[in-house]
């Protein structure tokens, strides 16, 4: 086959003749205007045109190729960048046969050539037919036989142009088959399209010739069950010729039978292949008698069968294509696609939205006009080759000129061997992140400026308070541009206010002396708005209403332009207002300003606050002074085991001068034998209120004679460090009256203890029920009550701070809410297995469990639950594969004493876990080396709600054990432990392989 490339690109001719030598076929290159002159000397089987023509060029130059007689018998394939942009029907009644797309790869090419090759074999037959007509002198038969041979060409031309220009798919393929059933004479001619198991025919289509009936209802219900030997041919690629069925061996007689009853005597079976992929076949068939198939009638069908291939492909290619047009058409990412020469090919509508250009605007257009800089230099062929792509933040300008931020991923589009041929850019406009990123950021300074004003405040010594306030008032004016800054506190009656204190820039005049007071009436509006906690923010003075006459005269006189002031709060209570004041310009401040402010507001009102109770504090304690040395009873204070005061009172009652008791410790005057009573009660502090510690305890004073005193002692802060604040007073006359009536109370307690112990007998059940439901009572109240105000301080702090925490510091919260949420869940988890314990609704279902396996798993969940907090060692000695046990109640088990392990051990401390077993049991081991646990605690070990003594403030409800020996209970098995204090817990759990079947809890 010799071919003649026509392309007017030297590059393009030399790459598309490279590629056509690579499918093994010689090629002459020529440019348009020499192919005229060459096609003038030789005969070329095969031309193929690739050309930049506009449709009337293209359709000309077609019709001056076909004007030369050397081209009569040439096959003409037009190549395109992409589908036709030109009629189809136009190109091929001008003259060409076909056309293919140049992105298409070798393969394909390949493939294409072969079918064209087949063509071309064909218009030459047609050729030497019609040599030899005009030189014979039996001229009708070779007309007759050129005659078919133009009426086959032309059907098939025909059925090939219907399936490039008809939209209606199946409408082509059922007139096609019946182009060739009527020109073969066949009874009936199919399409058969398998599903993609080839286990049924999902689409199948036929034409039948008048007066036969159709056998496709026949085969589509017999499909696959008779029809084996057809799939063992199409499967290996072969073509089905049964000129006569009834001697085909591959079909049992019942199959040919079944064939024969819908009259059918002989068929061909062609394959029908998409990308080298069995799709379904192409058959004809005869009914009556069988008879032979000829070459032309194989040959016809083999056509048919490539056409209705590259039909199906293209079919497919253009489903795909508008898939992913739609795709990229509704993406909100712009898509943009050049040529090597950097013009626009492609855009979809939203690349030519975010710029504010229509996509006709810009097609055809140089890319570089979304450059801010459009003088840039264009990448050269060559840099495009090693180019490997970009991604990176970058500038772009929109039609009307303004500038904007964008994200740009760009990448090179090659061919086969590597060759550039086209650019793909996405652009996604970043504004809105580039403002989210600018307000995150003015977020986090806000949040430092307002973290670093209050962490100047906490413990700031009073002498120090009016210095750092008047640096805030400065760090909060420069950060917001402000000219002025100030705060005004009023009196206790709210009619008056006074400057306490201002900052200004150098422009800016101070306001009023701070020693001057201002009458809250000469500002009524004013100090309505601050009365009802209203925050006043004025852009401009000047727009203040008519009912603000008096505050516009006096901001008019203090030169300020613009004002905010935010009203200083303490317990619903008002103490003054915190002002911001622009002088040299107008200014509006943001939402975001004025939440700062507020925050701000917050701060200053509670140091305030503090600053008054401590000058309160002050005076209390001089008043405390004073009563103290006028009380009757005595008053003393303690610190660092040294008697610090002493009043009047105590000197009496001692007997000791105020010098002698500063040099002693209060417990040096108790009587030896009461003496241990006050070592052994400890002072202690709940929240912030102090529990006083009161006893009656004798004394030695100095004159040597004991003495009663009921002494109470409580924990105080003296001069900023802890110290005992104690008041004795004298009750030796009560103890005398009490001796008297000691003896009287000893019969009487006798009486009571004898009816006391009837009672206890009847009571001791109820007892036992009622120290259990305070268990439960105390557990709910203690280990709800941490979660549930953890989950309330994280949820206020959301509720009031959302806008300004940050994403991690919400995240942290959130955290919190959800971990206390499943600890809750998990207590009530328990009570509610105790409670189904109690009443007998568990169940035993025992399956069979690889030990092992099942403990290995365990253990490391145990690890990842705990964060590693003590290291377990596992270690099985158990020969058994599988055992038969209930894994959810062994579960229980195994993770409570891991869990008890880790709970009541130091971090870092090791657990051994081990398996093991005897001819009838299986038995897990899991010791720890921890606190262990006190002897007198032992025996209730395993009683819902309790715990031991020593486990301190450790976080446990007292459940897990008790649901250990339930579960255990069910297994029929045995649970023993060993333990000393501070030597860990040895726990043993046996169960049996075989249980008897009651499995109640006893």
């Amino acid at each position: 086959m010799n071919i003649l490339l026509v392309e007017d690109n030297p590059r393009l001719r030399d790459e598309y003749a490279a590629r056509i030598k690579e499918c093994g076929q010689a090629v002459v290159s020529a440019s348009s205007s020499e192919a005229l002159h060459t096609l003038r000397q030789s005969y070329y089987s095969l031309i193929i045109i690739s050309l930049n023509f506009s449709e009337g060029e293209s359709l000309d130059y077609i019709r001056q190729i076909r004007g030369i007689p050397q081209t009569k018998w040439s096959y003409l394939l037009m190549l395109f960048e992409s589908l036709p942009a030109v009629d189809v029907k136009a190109l091929l009644e001008a003259g060409a046969n076909d056309y293919f797309l140049k992105s298409l790869d070798g393969q394909n090419l390949k493939a294409k050539l072969i079918v064209i090759k087949q063509h071309i074999n064909s218009l030459l037959s047609q050729k030497q037919l019609t040599e030899q007509l005009e030189k014979s002198t039996a001229g009708q038969e070779a007309e007759k036989a050129i005659q078919r041979q133009y009426t086959f060409e032309k059907i098939i031309a025909r059925i090939a142009t219907r399936f490039v220009t008809s939209p209606d798919f199946e409408a082509v393929i059922t007139a096609s088959l019946e182009d060739v059933g009527t020109l073969d004479h066949v009874s009936a001619v199919h399409l058969h399209l398998f599903n993609k198991t080839r286990t049924a025919f999902e689409e199948t289509y036929g034409w039948s010739s008048p007066g036969i009936r159709s056998p496709l209802e026949h085969l589509k219900a017999s499909f696959p069950q008779e029809t084996t030997w057809l799939l063992k041919h199409l499967e290996q690629n072969k073509i089905f010729n049964g000129s006569d069925l009834s001697t085909f061996p591959d079909m049992t007689p019942a199959q040919k039978n079944r064939l024969f009853d819908q009259g059918l005597q002989s068929l061909l079976i062609v394959p029908l292949q998409v990308r080298k992929k069995l799709v379904g076949c192409v058959c004809f068939d005869n009914t009556g008698t069988g008879s032979a198939w000829a070459e032309d009638d194989v040959t016809l069908l083999k056509l048919l069968s490539k056409i209705m291939s590259r039909a199906l492909e293209r079919d497919m290619v253009a489903k795909q294509l508008r898939r992913l047009e739609k795709a990229v058409e509704s993406m909100p990412l712009g898509l943009t696609i050049t040529d090597t020469n950097r013009k626009i090919i492609y855009l979809n509508p939203a690349d030519a939205r975010i710029h504010g250009y229509s996509v006709d605007e810009l097609m055809g257009q140089d890319v570089r006009i979304f450059n801010v800089s459009q003088k840039r230099p264009q990448t050269d062929y060559q840099e495009m080759k090693q180019w490997k792509g970009l991604e990176r933040e970058s500038t772009n300008i929109r039609k009307d000129g303004s500038i904007f931020p964008v994200w740009l991923m760009s990448d090179v589009v090659k061919d086969d061997r590597g060759e550039p041929i086209a650019i793909v850019s996405t652009c996604e406009d970043i504004t809105l992140k580039k403002q989210a990123q600018k307000a995150l950021q003015d977020r986090v300074e806000i949040e430092t400026l307002v973290s670093n004003i209050s962490t100047q405040f906490i413990n700031l010594p009073l002498a120090h308070l009016d210095q750092a306030t008047v640096s805030a008032l400065k760090a909060i004016s420069t950060f917001l541009d402000s000219d002025r800054s100030y705060i005004f506190q009023f009196s206790d009656q709210q009619d008056r206010m006074t400057v306490t204190h201002q900052w200004c820039v150098q422009e800016a005049e101070t306001l009023p002396d701070p020693e001057l007071e201002i009458s809250s009436q000469t500002l009524p509006w004013w100090m309505e708005k601050l009365k009802n906690f209203e925050t006043l923010h004025i852009p401009d003075v000047l727009d203040l209403p008519p009912a603000a006459k008096a505050e516009k005269l006096f901001f008019q006189q203090q030169q300020v332009l613009s004002i905010v002031a935010v009203p200083l709060i303490y317990r619903e209570s008002l103490l003054g207002f915190l002002g911001f004041d622009a002088i040299r310009t107008q200014k509006n401040w943001l939402q975001e300003d004025i939440r700062l402010l507020k925050i701000v507001a917050e701060i200053f009102a509670n140091t305030f606050d503090r600053r008054n109770t401590t000058l309160a504090l002050r005076e209390s304690e001089e008043k405390f002074r004073m009563l103290t040395e006028t009380a009757p009873m005595a008053i003393f204070i303690q610190q660092d085991e040294e008697i610090v005061y002493a009043n009047p009172a105590a000197e009496k009652i001692s007997g000791y001068s105020r010098a002698e008791l500063l040099a002693m410790n209060y417990q040096d005057l108790i009587h030896p034998e009461m003496r241990h009573l006050a070592e052994k009660q400890p002072l202690t502090k709940v929240s912030d209120e102090i529990v006083p510690f009161r006893f009656q305890l004798k004394i030695n004073p100095k004159s040597g004679q004991v003495k009663w005193i009921y002494l109470s002692l409580s924990l105080i802060e003296f001069q900023g460090k802890p110290a005992v604040l104690g008041t004795a007073t004298d009750i030796t006359a009560q103890k005398y009256v009490e001796d008297e009536l000691r003896s009287f109370n000893v019969k009487l307690e006798q009486k009571v203890k004898e009816r006391t112990r009837e009672l206890n007998d009847a009571l001791l059940k109820e007892k036992e029920l009622h120290e259990l439901k305070s268990r439960f009572v105390s557990l709910v109240s203690h280990e709800f009550r941490t979660p549930m105000t953890t989950i309330a301080s994280s949820a206020e702090i959301i509720k009031r701070y959302h806008q300004k925490l940050s994403s991690e510091k919400q995240i942290h919260h959130l955290n919190r809410i959800t971990i206390n949420v499943d600890e809750m869940t998990h207590l009530l988890d328990d009570v509610t297995f105790i409670g189904k314990a109690e009443i007998g609704k568990l169940s035993f279902d025992p399956i069979p469990l690889t030990i092992q396996t099942f403990c290995t798993e365990l253990v490391e969940e145990m690890r990842i639950n705990s964060k590693n907090k003590c290291p377990i060692t596992y270690n099985n000695q158990c020969s058994f594969g599988e055992v038969e046990l209930d894994e959810k109640l062994l579960r229980h088990i195994l993770t409570n004493l891991l869990s008890n392990a880790i709970k009541y051990s130091a971090p870092g401390q090791r657990i051994d876990f081990s398996t093991s077993n005897d001819p009838k049991t299986v038995m897990f081991q899991v010791q720890d080396y921890g606190i262990g646990i006190p002897l007198e605690d032992q025996k209730g070990l395993f009683e819902a709600f309790f715990r031991a003594s020593n486990v301190g403030n450790i976080h446990g409800s007292g459940l897990g054990l008790a649901i250990v020996k339930r579960c255990v209970d069910l297994h029929e098995g045995q649970i023993d432990f060993s333990s000393q204090p501070e030597q860990g817990v040895t726990m043993k759990v046996s169960l049996p392989l075989h249980v008897s079947g009651k499995n109640e809890i006893p």
